[in-house]
């Protein structure tokens, strides 16, 4: 807010024709709003930071998103998905569904799946148990499967040197507990048809 009538009061004297009072307002402005960013990317870091304390302890490796701006979300995930890149266990994302945020849109969610597929990573996305609308909130992930051939580096070392087998790993047949029994994912279902559709072919 205070950066904001910074900024009309720098655009009123320009309008003044006051340059040397716009331009000492709009410098002000500037210092505010670099000033705002950055206690802005510390109590983002404090969240996360607060969130996550207790991920490095579990049999799971998960990361709590909720609370962060999508850039952030993304930019945390991108470093444990690095960070995790060999791992054969799936990193699920905790994105949330929206609920608290403005218009119910799920704005964190939407942008770790833009992230993942630009990226062309492997994920599945659950739902919490309980929740009747069935719309997600968790995304498996394989860290191990983003296309390397994206990055400067991964396409200089793709022509090096051939890509190792990866070992599979089906995270839908997996049903685990993650966040100290907080959130527990639960193994979906084959939809029926599929399943009788499969069994006609192996007939």
């Amino acid at each position: 807010m205070k950066t904001l009538l910074i900024q009309n009061s720098a655009a009123q004297a320009w309008n003044r024709n006051d340059a040397r009072a716009a331009k000492a307002l709009s410098l002000r402005g500037q210092s505010e709003n670099d000033a705002m960013r950055k206690a802005h990317r510390e109590a983002a870091r404090e969240l996360y930071e607060e969130r996550n304390k207790n991920s490095s302890s579990s049999s799971e490796l998960y990361v709590d998103l909720h609370g962060l701006h999508p850039e952030e979300a993304v930019e945390y995930l991108e470093k444990v998905l690095l960070e995790n890149q060999n791992e054969t266990r799936p990193v699920y994302a905790i994105t949330g569904t929206g609920h608290h945020s403005k218009n119910g849109k799920d704005k964190v969610g939407k942008a770790i799946r833009n992230f993942l597929n630009e990226w062309r990573y492997a994920y599945r996305e659950f739902s919490v148990p309980g929740d009747r609308n069935n719309v997600g909130g968790i995304l498996g992930i394989d860290a191990r499967s983003w296309d390397k051939s994206l990055s400067r580096e991964g396409a200089n070392a793709a022509a090096a040197a051939p890509e190792p087998e990866k070992e599979e790993v089906d995270i839908l047949s997996q049903g685990h507990e993650i966040g100290q029994g907080k959130v527990r994912l639960l193994v979906r279902d084959p939809p029926k048809a599929r399943m009788e559709i499969d069994d006609l072919r192996l007939r």
